[in-house]
Formats: C-alpha cells, sequence, structure tokens
C-alpha cells in the first residue's frame, strides 16, 4: 500500500504524482530493487514504516539526500517513522511551490495564500489582483457560479451544495449521506435603498393620479435617502389647520404608508404611537389592500383629526375603539 511520507494519507491510484490531502510529492510504489533494498534496513524501523526513495545524487542540482528516523507528529501508528530529507545544495535553500510543485529558483519572489495558507506559492500560481493562489480562485469562482444558479440547494449546516451533489427520494431531497437538504427558487434581492418605486415605476404613476386627482393641494417629496412622502395642510369642521404628512415604507404597498401630524405636533392621544404616527386601523380589520392608494391614507387622516378634535372636547373618541389608551408621544 502507498502511503503519503507526510501525512500517512493512503494514496488511492499509484499514477498520483502528490498527496491529495497535503500536496506532497510522491515516488510511486517501490521497485523491486528498492524492496529488495529495503530489506536491508535495521530491523528497527519495522513494516510499518515509509520509505521515500531519494533521487540520484549524481545528477546536475539535484538535492543530496538524508535518512533521519522521525519520532513525533509523523508518529501515526506508535513505531518510528523513516523519512528522507533532501538538503538544498550549499549556498541555496530550496523551495518548492506549494500549488505547482515546481522548484522555486533562489531569490524568486514567493507568496503565501491567505485562504489556504500554502507557502511558498509561486508568482506563476498566485493572483496578486485577488490575492490568492490561483487554485483558491478557481474554487471562489466556481463557488460564485453555483450562487448563481437558479436553484440553490442548502445542506443542513448552512453549507450551499451543488445540484449535482443531491438526489430525489419520493418528494424529499437528499444529499450523497443521505442528509436531507433544502431548496431555494429563485429569487431577487432588494436591498433597503431600492426604494418600491424604482422597482415598479408603474405603481408610482397610480399613485401620482390617486392623490392629486382627491387632494391637489398635497404635494410630493424626497427624503436625502430616496424615501417618497405626501405633505399638504387638512382641515377640520372647527376650521383648525393641520399640516401632514404621508410617508411611504420602502416596501409600499405590501405596508401601508404613515401619517404623521407635523404641525401643531400631537403631544398625547389616543390611537397613536409614541413615534407620532397616527393608528388609523387595526391590522385585524383587514382594510389595507394591495390595491389600496395613498389617496385613501389621506381621507383616514382626516377623518383621525376630526375624532381628535371631539375626544379634546368631550373625552370620547367618536366611531368604534378596541382600546382607551392615551400615549404620550415623543416625535
Amino acid at each position: 500500500m502507498l502511503v503519503c511520507p507526510k501525512c500517512q494519507t493512503e494514496v488511492v491510484n499509484p499514477d498520483y504524482k502528490f498527496c491529495v490531502e497535503c500536496k506532497t510529492e510522491l515516488d510511486g510504489p517501490p521497485s523491486a530493487e528498492e524492496s529488495e533494498a529495503a530489506s536491508d534496513l535495521p530491523a528497527s524501523i519495522g513494516a510499518s514504516s515509509t520509505v521515500v526513495a531519494a533521487p540520484d545524487p549524481s545528477a546536475e542540482g539535484t538535492a543530496r539526500p538524508s535518512r533521519t528516523n522521525v519520532v513525533g507528529e509523523h508518529n501515526i501508528t506508535g513505531d518510528n517513522v523513516t523519512v528522507i530529507q533532501y538538503a538544498a545544495p550549499e549556498g541555496s535553500t530550496a523551495l518548492y511551490c506549494g500549488v505547482g510543485h515546481e522548484s522555486i529558483l533562489p531569490g524568486g519572489r514567493s507568496y503565501q495564500c491567505p485562504d489556504c495558507e500554502r507557502r511558498p506559492v509561486c508568482a506563476e500560481h498566485f493572483a496578486p489582483e485577488k490575492r490568492r493562489c490561483v487554485d483558491c480562485v478557481q474554487k471562489s469562482e466556481a463557488f460564485i457560479r453555483t450562487l448563481e444558479e437558479p436553484d440553490i440547494v442548502i445542506d443542513q449546516m448552512g453549507q450551499v451544495r451543488e445540484q449535482s451533489t443531491v438526489t430525489a427520494v419520493g418528494d424529499t431531497l437528499v444529499s450523497e449521506t443521505g442528509e436531507r437538504v433544502a431548496t431555494i427558487k429563485p429569487n431577487i434581492w432588494y436591498a433597503p435603498a431600492k426604494q418600491w418605486y424604482q422597482v415598479k415605476p408603474r405603481l408610482l404613476g397610480r399613485e401620482r393620479r390617486a392623490v392629486t386627482s382627491m387632494y391637489p393641494g398635497m404635494e410630493m417629496g424626497k427624503t436625502s435617502r430616496g424615501s417618497i412622502f405626501w405633505t399638504g395642510t387638512l382641515t377640520t369642521a372647527s376650521g383648525n389647520a393641520y399640516d401632514v404628512r404621508i410617508q411611504y415604507p420602502s416596501n409600499f404597498p405590501y405596508i401601508p404608508p404613515r401619517a404623521y401630524v407635523i404641525r401643531p405636533k400631537i403631544k398625547e392621544s389616543r390611537h397613536i404611537y409614541k413615534d407620532g404616527h397616527l393608528c388609523m386601523f387595526h391590522k385585524d380589520d383587514k382594510v389595507w389592500q394591495n390595491e389600496t392608494t395613498a389617496a385613501t391614507v389621506v381621507s383616514w387622516t382626516a377623518l383621525w383629526l376630526h375624532c381628535y378634535e371631539v375626544w379634546v372636547d368631550t373625552g370620547e373618541w367618536p366611531r368604534r375603539e378596541r382600546d382607551q389608551v392615551v400615549v404620550q408621544t415623543e416625535y
């Protein structure tokens, strides 16, 4: 059995030139001559030791071999493991690329990959613009391509898997180890900066027409962060004027706009939140639909102001209430 002299990993394919785990160069199975020579080794080495053949020392520029018994991190089976260390030619240091495994000339530029921590990595196998070795760059690009796939598979550890690694068992998808995996169908990410009117410009046109046709005094504005709002003045039956602001959420129309009384500020009232936006309906009422426009919110605001003035005068809130809590605002 051929094993890696460094990490003791079994080499399945004898044609492999390098260990699949630690990338250590392999010399293949010993020849008949090497096997016979190995029988002359001291008995203390034992059958569990690994012997790595040295290159021909007569070849020009070839490293000079020296044999050493190593105990410690190499002591996998409890016996001494014999390895052959190669001394560099005098006056130089032998370096081999951790990716391509070719020798690096003395004084040649080399790197350490921050992802796989292999070192040294020669200039040919290092991508300076990516600051990674070419192996890690290729793995990263392959992973990104996986993320670009329409359907994504997530395993139980939260890792993204390739579709080719899962199979269907009945109505369930499982990995090659038999564990269930989840699938995510094509989706579109919406960042908070992506406002609803940028995604649905026709909806913005509908809102403009609905509000201006019903309340021509309302004006549309935009905040520094790109949020859309309406401002205008509403007057109650008593003749009091209130400046109001109708603020769209970023995920409109799935959530209704919020209405605020800007001037004069409402210091306390029923059916208002601490940040000042008005509570105009209960979620169980189901009065808000995706087709409802901000014009309806303006109408609700006007009705709220009339009820508020009656409450200030009489202490009773007109129309049905679900609670009678008085809120002190902080806006």
